[in-house]
Protein backbone atom coordinates (compact mmCIF):
# COMPACT_ATOMS: atom_id res chain seq x y z
CA UNK A 1 0.00 0.00 0.00
CA UNK A 2 2.88 2.70 0.91
CA UNK A 3 4.32 1.51 -2.24
CA UNK A 4 1.60 2.43 -4.24
CA UNK A 5 1.38 5.83 -2.60
CA UNK A 6 4.89 6.85 -3.21
CA UNK A 7 4.77 5.80 -6.57
CA UNK A 8 1.66 8.00 -7.24
CA UNK A 9 3.08 10.54 -5.94
CA UNK A 10 6.48 10.10 -7.42
CA UNK A 11 4.94 10.18 -10.80
CA UNK A 12 2.26 13.23 -10.27
CA UNK A 13 5.69 14.94 -9.35
CA UNK A 14 6.97 14.06 -12.46
CA UNK A 15 4.00 15.33 -15.06
CA UNK A 16 3.71 18.60 -12.90
CA UNK A 17 7.39 18.98 -13.66
CA UNK A 18 7.09 17.73 -17.30
CA UNK A 19 4.32 20.42 -17.76
CA UNK A 20 6.53 23.45 -16.58
CA UNK A 21 9.26 22.60 -18.60
CA UNK A 22 6.70 21.99 -21.79
CA UNK A 23 5.41 25.49 -21.31
CA UNK A 24 8.18 27.01 -20.65
CA UNK A 25 11.71 25.28 -22.66
CA UNK A 26 13.99 28.28 -22.18
CA UNK A 27 13.08 29.59 -18.84
CA UNK A 28 12.32 26.23 -16.96
CA UNK A 29 15.85 24.89 -17.17
CA UNK A 30 17.30 28.20 -16.38
CA UNK A 31 15.43 28.40 -12.75
CA UNK A 32 16.83 24.87 -12.26
CA UNK A 33 20.61 25.43 -12.34
CA UNK A 34 22.00 25.52 -8.89
CA UNK A 35 25.68 25.84 -9.08
CA UNK A 36 27.13 22.80 -9.80
CA UNK A 37 28.96 23.40 -13.24
CA UNK A 38 27.87 19.66 -14.36
CA UNK A 39 24.42 20.41 -14.01
CA UNK A 40 24.11 23.89 -14.90
CA UNK A 41 26.25 23.05 -18.52
CA UNK A 42 23.22 20.61 -18.93
CA UNK A 43 20.43 22.76 -18.71
CA UNK A 44 22.24 25.49 -20.59
CA UNK A 45 22.36 23.29 -23.37
CA UNK A 46 18.34 22.54 -22.50
CA UNK A 47 17.69 25.84 -22.38
CA UNK A 48 19.49 26.17 -25.69
CA UNK A 49 17.63 23.67 -27.74
CA UNK A 50 13.80 23.99 -26.69
CA UNK A 51 13.11 21.36 -28.98
CA UNK A 52 14.92 18.68 -27.06
CA UNK A 53 13.99 20.15 -23.76
CA UNK A 54 10.15 19.33 -25.43
CA UNK A 55 10.85 16.35 -26.45
CA UNK A 56 12.41 14.82 -22.89
CA UNK A 57 9.67 16.75 -21.17
CA UNK A 58 6.92 14.62 -23.31
CA UNK A 59 9.26 11.76 -22.53
CA UNK A 60 8.62 12.93 -18.70
CA UNK A 61 4.85 13.12 -18.80
CA UNK A 62 4.08 10.20 -20.07
CA UNK A 63 6.53 8.02 -17.59
CA UNK A 64 5.24 9.77 -15.11
CA UNK A 65 1.69 9.39 -15.90
CA UNK A 66 2.07 5.86 -16.40
CA UNK A 67 3.90 5.46 -12.57
CA UNK A 68 0.47 7.29 -11.90
CA UNK A 69 -1.84 4.80 -13.19
CA UNK A 70 -0.21 1.75 -13.42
Amino acid sequence: MILKLIRRTIGTMLVADGLCALISPTKYPRRLEIGTPMIDDMLEFCAENPNLTRALSAVEIGLGAWLTLR
